[in-house]
């Protein structure tokens, strides 16, 4: 009994890590694997080395791929499931006629990600826009307008974590509140830096200087890749290195910033503007069309902002330029064409994290729709995932661990699903009830590389245009409360981002007293 128990432990905590090898971009999707206690290793006591007990024939069979940073149990699901994913996107390509609204979406997106030869022509054409808005810039009152623009070119400024938002100066999304989860409020994130954290600036041990010292000549060469000259380059990396190192000296570290007492500072929109008097609050939200934050922002960090006051003062409009040009193109690197993507991968995926060869293009562009199309993929996945034979027994195993409860009528393949414990009120709802919007209204148009704000339509490389609308509003058509029966409160924020027909449209759709904040469409 002790030894079925030792066994059962050896195997959950089997590790990530292993030898490297590589994966063919084309390889099928690995067998799934179950919980197994012959991977345990019965030779050796595990008194004495329990890892070694534990996971070293796990390691010895399941070596880290060439294209991975880490290798776990968990990854060989990751890989089936994308490869669900691929599937459906492949399918929703390929049909020229009838397609639902869903699977236009997806298919067009799949076929401008995918389409290489066209990324290869687009070369950096449509950076070329955002670049030439940035060389017009004659005032630092203006830095909120080109803040705003960037943020509504590339995706992510919704998107923080432990360290920071890590997009142009700052983070701008949606959260619940601290204090009272019924409401959505807007959160203002520091942000700024392209580097992970402010560690990487900061610190002053060897390797730390070394990455940084290879960061600023990586900066350079993408510079360069825009056309500057090499010497032009090097001078503005420098000056890029500088702005972000103050922001990094100025940023709450990720320990400070674990306690939320640390990051739950509500302000007025006046306080807000009070912190930075030079960045134009009211037209960055504007911009970005996101509505007043009842009752009040989030604030993660005030100290940051009342020095990034400082550094808008005492740095030039010409250095603003060149921080403002290398954001936007560190932010729609991985999207351009093959130099830029090589570029971008050798530096934060090699360098800095010791991959040693890149995802194939078909998981980038899985993991993009996942990001910029989750709830009409989802829809995708839902329908080959999980069809009416599974749900109806996952119903099964559900009505069988919680008496009582009635999953009947739950079979709709046009939501996904959502776990909760049930009741009567509110009972089982697998694959519907609650998760995809029920109306959609974006102009969305499809073609190969960036949707460049500056074109509104295009033709992508197999000719065809869309003009589909994607947007979610709190307490309108496309709400869905079905998830929680009589209820329905609206949040105080209802999205961000609204009515973009740009990059892509950040909203927020409601499910019973909770919103969630999702990119809608983005690039690939």
């Amino acid at each position: 009994m002790h030894f079925a128990r030792l066994v059962i432990v050896a195997v959950v905590l089997c590790p990530v890590l292993g030898l490297a090898q590589q994966m063919p971009a084309a390889a099928p999707a690995p067998k799934l694997e179950h919980f197994d206690p012959n991977m345990v290793d019965r030779t050796l006591d595990p008194c004495q080395d329990f890892y070694q007990y534990a996971c070293s024939k796990w390691n010895a069979a399941n070596p880290i791929p060439a294209d991975q940073v880490a290798w776990g149990t968990g990854s060989g699901l990751e890989y089936w499931n994308e490869d669900i994913v691929r599937q459906a996107l492949e399918k929703a390509s390929a049909q020229t006629s009838g397609r639902s609204d869903f699977e236009q979406k997806i298919g067009d997106y799949w076929q401008a990600c995918t389409d290489e030869p066209a990324l290869e022509t687009a070369g950096s054409r449509d950076l070329k826009p955002g670049l030439e808005r940035i060389a017009k810039m004659k005032s630092k009152s203006e830095l909120a307008d080109q803040v705003a623009y960037i943020h509504m070119s590339t995706p992510g400024a919704w998107s923080g974590n432990d360290n920071q938002t890590g997009v142009a100066l700052l983070g701008f999304g949606s959260q619940q509140d601290y204090d009272d989860a019924s409401k959505v409020v807007a959160s203002i994130d520091q942000g700024g830096l392209a580097l992970p954290s402010r560690d990487f600036y900061v610190k002053d041990d060897a390797k730390s200087k070394d990455i940084l010292s290879k960061y600023q000549t990586h900066v350079a060469k993408m510079l360069v890749l825009t056309g500057e000259s090499a010497t032009q380059a090097a001078a503005d990396a420098k000056t890029v290195i500088a702005i972000e190192t103050a922001m990094a000296k100025a940023q709450m570290d990720n320990v400070a910033r674990r306690d939320p007492k640390n990051v739950n500072n509500k302000m007025s929109f006046e306080q807000l503007q009070e912190l930075t008097p030079s960045f134009d609050w009211k037209k960055y939200t504007s911009d970005t069309g996101a509505p007043p934050s009842a009752p009040h922002y989030l604030v993660s960090t005030p100290g940051f902002f009342k020095e990034l006051e400082v550094l808008i003062q005492q740095h030039s409009v010409a250095d603003w330029q060149v921080y403002l040009r290398w954001q936007l193109v560190h932010a729609s690197a991985a999207y351009l064409s093959k130099a830029f993507v090589d570029e971008n991968w050798d530096f934060f995926a090699h360098t800095l994290v010791g991959a040693k060869q890149q995802l194939p293009r078909w998981r980038r562009c899985v993991r993009a729709a996942d990001r910029d199309l989750g709830m009409a993929l989802g829809q995708a996945y839902v329908a080959a995932a999980f069809p009416p034979r599974r749900r109806t027994q996952s119903n099964h195993l559900a009505s069988s661990r919680f008496p009582g409860t009635n999953p009947a009528g739950a079979s709709s393949t046009t939501t996904q699903s959502v776990a909760f414990v049930p009741t009567a009120a509110a009972p089982f709802r697998y694959g519907s009830g609650c998760g995809f919007p029920r109306s959609t209204s974006l102009h969305v148009t499809i073609f190969p590389g960036i949707f460049s704000p500056a074109a509104r339509r295009r033709t992508s490389a197999s000719g065809r245009v869309h003009d589909v609308t994607i947007v979610q509003r709190s307490g309108g058509s496309a709400r869905n409360n079905s998830c929680a029966p009589g209820k329905g409160t609206t949040p105080s924020m209802s999205s961000i981002s609204a009515r973009s027909t740009i990059r892509f449209s950040r909203s927020t759709f409601t499910c019973g007293s909770s919103s969630r904040m999702v990119a809608m469409l983005g690039r690939p």
